[in-house]
């Protein structure tokens, strides 16, 4: 094996691993999604933490309250608007394949292009057309 192919192999570990797996920014458990509230507790009856983020930035929250203030207001949403506490579930799901396509995008950027181009076919089957 090269060195551009185990350049490559170990940056899709990564992205697999790391990027396209949401996790609680408290406690770094992974969770697949979120429904209904955009105010997120990590579920201490699967093992996480209670801590509470915003579903639509992952902002860590200091409550509750904090999280429901944060996540209402928040515009990191597909829209840039305000959406509110309780979107869609195609909303949610546009707004997490969001989030993990920023991930990616800047973790891309710090490889060099041959890395990059050859990632980007690969990458493309994570993410909806």
């Amino acid at each position: 094996m090269d060195q551009q192919t185990r350049e490559v192999a170990v940056a899709m570990k990564h992205i697999e691993n790391e990027l396209l797996n949401l996790r609680c920014p408290h406690c770094t458990r992974v969770f697949k999604d979120w429904l209904g509230c955009a105010a997120v507790c990590c579920s201490h009856d699967r093992g996480g933490c209670k801590g509470y983020f915003c579903g639509w930035c992952l902002k860590p929250c200091r409550g509750q309250k904090d999280a429901h203030d944060h996540a209402g207001a928040c515009r990191q949403t597909p829209t840039g608007d305000k959406v509110g506490l309780f979107p869609s579930d195609q909303t949610i799901m546009i707004a997490q394949e969001m989030l993990k396509r920023k991930r990616v995008d800047k973790y891309l950027q710090s490889l060099s292009s041959d890395i990059r181009q050859e990632l980007e076919p690969k990458i493309a089957r994570h993410f909806s057309k």
